[in-house]
């Protein structure tokens, strides 16, 4: 897909890109797919935290220091979708490098991230 020019957002944290169509709408579906079957893939059912459910997919993440625990591989690799959106993300300049984890959350409804 065409990537267009970086659009501001309102009220985004800093340094939040938004560029649409970047995903298409296959990969979108893909997404929301892999999204709907992450629980099942994990056989611990993913850790719960205070208000959501993560999955680490590469390796597993140490919330203390915020890094990925590279010495603890995670139960899953990165899914191959996800790999390929990173590998376009690295090919259009939006990061260095590929990275070697993924972190996925799960909020109820009504629940969001920290602000």
């Amino acid at each position: 897909p065409n990537v267009v020019s970086t659009n501001p957002v309102a009220s985004a944290p800093v340094g939040l890109r938004l560029e649409e169509n970047f995903v298409s709408e296959k990969e979108e579906l893909l997404l929301i797919q892999l999204a709907n079957d992450c629980i099942s893939l994990c056989p611990d059912g993913g850790s719960k935290l205070k208000n959501r459910t993560v999955l680490h997919f590469g390796y597993d993440f140490i919330y203390t220091t915020n890094e990925p625990d590279i010495e603890k591989p995670a139960k899953q690799p990165i899914p191959d979708l996800c790999h390929s959106l990173c590998e376009r993300m690295l090919f259009h300049g939006f990061i260095s490098a590929l990275p070697n984890q993924i972190t996925v959350n799960f909020y109820e409804p009504g629940q969001g991230g920290a602000k």
